[in-house]
């Protein structure tokens, strides 16, 4: 699978017959089961059943082919996928985590130098926000994703134009 989605991983085992938790990187976690077919790593099909929905968003999953705990161990840190083409389009203005991940990062005023890469994008809740590394230095930044702090988007050619005040430095 060459356009593989991450959208969840196995982070525990649960009871005695193989169920297990997975955390999902879905807005609603039981989403996970919306798109389709699930592939692993390899692209292989996953053959899951959702269980039920955990009050901290997870899901209580089981594989088919895992009947006991023993089993479980091998299942945990397994990545869940799908394919980029079982995503649903979106509008204008909203983008998949995923594709901010590795953009640059550009200051308005000073478009022509790099001040960063986004590492990763968290939803705490309190909105989503963007890990930066920045350029020429092991630190990482913090930048509020919103319309104030990122002021244009090219996926094309993975740019992201910023106001340079939102962005929270160690």
């Amino acid at each position: 699978m060459d356009n593989k989605v991450y959208l969840g991983v196995v982070v525990s085992p649960h009871g005695l017959k193989g169920d297990v938790w997975v955390k999902t990187f879905t807005q609603i976690p039981q989403d996970l089961f919306s798109y389709g077919t699930l592939y692993d790593e390899k692209g292989d099909k996953l053959n899951i059943i959702l269980r039920s929905i955990g009050s901290s968003g997870k899901l209580l999953v089981h594989f088919l082919e895992c009947n006991d705990r023993n089993n479980t161990s091998l299942l945990l840190g397994k990545k869940i996928y799908i394919d980029r083409s079982q995503l649903p389009k979106l509008e204008q203005d909203e983008y998949y985590y995923d594709d901010l991940v590795g953009c640059k990062i550009f200051d308005h005023l000073d478009q022509g130098i790099c001040i960063g890469i986004v590492l990763s994008v968290h939803d705490y809740g309190g909105g989503t926000f963007l890990d930066v590394s920045l350029t020429n230095t092991t630190k990482v930044a913090t930048l509020p994703f919103h319309k104030e702090s990122v002021l244009h988007v090219n996926l094309d050619q993975q740019i992201l134009l910023i106001n340079r005040s939102f962005l929270v430095a160690p």
